[in-house]
């Protein structure tokens, strides 16, 4: 059960990282105000899979689980901070 969970938690953040490329890219596709919200949503959904598979890997062990909840956990840090930087700061604090 929680397997089928993870796959699709990972084919949601996946469909909608393709929705944020899609708005960063073609901003008159989804609209520009999309985009800031979609990397909230990836960020979120990405520590829901995380979690999921440390459960996976607290109920049935195992290396891979803990090797995907870790890999999660590293594409939520990744969304979070492509979150934080679309606020018009540069990474150094500078003004674009």
């Amino acid at each position: 059960m929680l397997l089928e969970v993870a796959v699709v938690f990972s084919l949601v953040v996946l469909a909608s990282s393709l929705a944020y490329f899609t708005c960063v890219e073609h901003p008159r596709f989804l609209g520009d105000g999309k985009a800031k919200g979609l990397s909230l949503w990836c960020a979120c959904l990405s520590m829901l899979t995380a979690l999921v598979e440390f459960t996976r890997l607290f109920t049935t062990g195992g290396i891979i689980p803990m090797l995907c909840g870790l890999m999660w956990m590293a594409t939520a840090a990744i969304w979070m901070w492509i979150h934080h930087s679309e606020n018009g700061s540069d990474v150094d604090g500078g003004a674009r």
